[in-house]
């Protein structure tokens, strides 16, 4: 296999993320320039445990999302995931966000629990409320058990595809390529 096939994107996307390298363990997350639109264009990453760090958050009185502790080293040096800002900086919303009343959620195409920053608007799309939990949780939480618990390697990849200039996605596609259990994949539709 060449290099070149082994990418996931296309050699031009300009992705430095490629899965032979995630099998030789290197961690890496690359988040794809936005479009011209302002639109977030996909994700590929590879999860390992030992580089990333991962914060249990709660809440505390009347503050939502409170970190209360780290559960892996927390050296400078390791990927923390991050929610996105409460309350909203207007600065991090994605195009298309329409907010509670349009039943909206700012959806992090690489989840916090895997490392995803929740200020990066290439890492933010416009997803509806049942899409975005528990349709496309369920499958962030299994990857990030099967990396935080059973040590697994995976190479992941999350793509939006949006309908000409709409600024909201019709559908998300994740796939994902796991040293113990394999690859897998699913196409989450954004239908309210």
């Amino acid at each position: 296999m060449t290099t070149e096939e082994d990418s996931e994107h296309e050699p031009e996307a300009g992705t430095p993320v490629r899965r032979e390298d995630c099998r030789k363990g290197n961690t890496a997350v690359h988040y794809m320039p936005l479009d011209y639109l302002g639109r977030a264009q996909g994700v590929v990453a590879c999860l390992n445990r030992g580089d990333y760090n991962y914060v249990h958050s709660e809440k505390i009185g009347d503050i939502l999302r409170v970190q209360t502790d780290w559960v892996l080293d927390s050296r400078e040096t390791m990927i923390v995931g991050t929610h996105p800002e409460y309350p909203t900086n207007w600065e991090h919303i994605p195009p298309g966000y329409g907010g509670n009343k349009k039943g909206h959620h700012r959806g992090h195409l690489l989840a916090r629990q895997l490392g995803g920053d929740g200020t990066d608007l290439r890492n933010l799309v416009p997803l509806y409320a049942k899409v975005h939990t528990p349709r496309m949780s369920r499958h962030e939480n299994e990857l990030a058990r099967r990396v935080q618990e059973d040590g697994e390697t995976i190479f992941y990849q999350v793509t939006p595809h949006y309908e000409g200039n709409s600024q909201i996605p019709d559908y998300l596609e994740l796939k994902w390529f796991g040293s113990i259990e394999g690859p897998g994949g699913v196409r989450i539709d954004n239908v309210p």
